[in-house]
């Protein structure tokens, strides 16, 4: 069976880690899964052509809104939706970009949420299709590279004299608004000011073009604050494998990936307390949240002077991806999801229908 994945393919961004993951998953099970951009196929038309020209039989569209001006005249396949997570949280309060959403959701046979949060919030924005929208964790599998970051991060910034005992925070994230990564950088570099051990590395893509050159600019003025580009995924596992904390300062988030990912290589995680992060790390259980700088700063150096804390966290993070996120679990239940479509592609989407989804959850 093929199955074409359409998503937003920006460089290191959850999106595309997502819609690559599914791929290998589908391909796994004896599918052939292509994933396209949607830079890649920019009309309806181009959608259209591609899809005849290859012979595809269904769809996965990952982020309801960014593939929504693709999948709105696209009805010749049938199609599911996976939530990306500002889809639902930040562009449905856009009442333009709401109404594209809509009509493409009314359209789709099954529509994935990540978390309890984002299931809920997308069954308040559309009821009439509640029926078909599930529950389904992101599964998480790290591969960490013999890459040598803490080389690496003296190396690229030897201007900064960052040195061997170097205490390092680090923030895996695009430079973009919904990011924040500017939020905890003045708190960092007062707390450097002090302990010159202390730096927050941020590493990722310039997605927002003026947005990166206000964050570069502001990082410029601040002591202990360093920015670093994108690194392969592999490479940004064995950063985080050799980071002190893995931080998250989003405004928004569907699931924090980079946090599962530090969970499951056993890092311990800060994360803002919003609810894409809390729905994945418990307060003092799997990780800690904090609610502004100030708290980040005080949190972070609770964990930092705390082993017994820091082995407590890290095992019961270990322990929840392990059992929440698993990869097996992710891939037998788009395995369901691209089954139904397909068979029952012909059939209207009644409660029947719903009962044959709901098993997902």
């Amino acid at each position: 069976m093929k199955v074409l994945i359409i998503a937003p393919m920006l460089e290191a961004t959850g999106n595309q880690t997502t819609a690559r993951r599914i791929c290998r998953q589908l391909d796994e099970l004896g599918y052939t899964c292509t994933v396209k951009g949607i830079s890649e196929l920019q009309t309806v038309n181009q959608l259209r052509d591609w899809i005849c020209r290859h012979g595809i039989q269904c769809m996965l569209a990952l982020h309801a809104y960014r593939t929504g001006h693709l999948m709105q005249g696209c009805d010749i396949v049938p199609y599911s939706v996976i939530f990306g997570g500002t889809d639902v949280n930040e562009h449905s309060k856009d009442r333009d970009k709401l109404t594209v959403m809509t009509s493409v959701v009314e359209k789709a046979k099954c529509l994935v949420a990540f978390t309890d949060n984002l299931m809920s919030e997308a069954k308040r924005l559309w009821p009439q299709v509640s029926n078909r929208i599930i529950k389904q964790p992101q599964a998480v599998r790290t591969n960490p590279s013999a890459f040598d970051f803490r080389h690496h991060l003296k190396q690229s910034i030897k201007s900064l004299g960052v040195m061997d005992s170097a205490i390092v925070l680090l923030l895996v994230a695009s430079l973009r608004p919904v990011k924040a990564p500017l939020y905890v950088t003045q708190s960092v570099a007062d707390w450097h000011r002090v302990d010159e051990r202390v730096y927050l590395v941020i590493i990722g893509p310039r997605l927002n073009v003026d947005y990166a050159s206000e964050v570069e600019s502001t990082i410029s003025r601040l002591p202990g604050i360093c920015l670093l580009p994108s690194l392969s995924q592999p490479d940004v596992h064995a950063a985080i494998q050799s980071a002190d904390i893995l931080v998250n300062t989003s405004l928004s988030e569907g699931t924090p990936q980079a946090a599962l990912e530090a969970m499951q290589l056993r890092t311990p995680v800060l994360v803002r307390n919003i609810p894409g992060n809390a729905a994945v790390v418990t307060d003092r259980r799997t990780g800690l949240l904090f609610s502004s700088p100030e708290e980040f700063v005080l949190k972070a150096k609770e964990l930092l002077s705390s082993p017994t804390l820091q082995q407590c966290l890290t095992e019961e993070a270990y322990e929840y991806v392990s059992c929440v996120h698993s990869w097996d679990e992710e891939k037998q239940a788009y395995d369901r999801v691209v089954t139904n479509m397909v068979c029952r592609q012909s059939e209207p989407n009644t409660e029947d229908q719903s009962a044959s989804v709901q098993k997902f959850d």
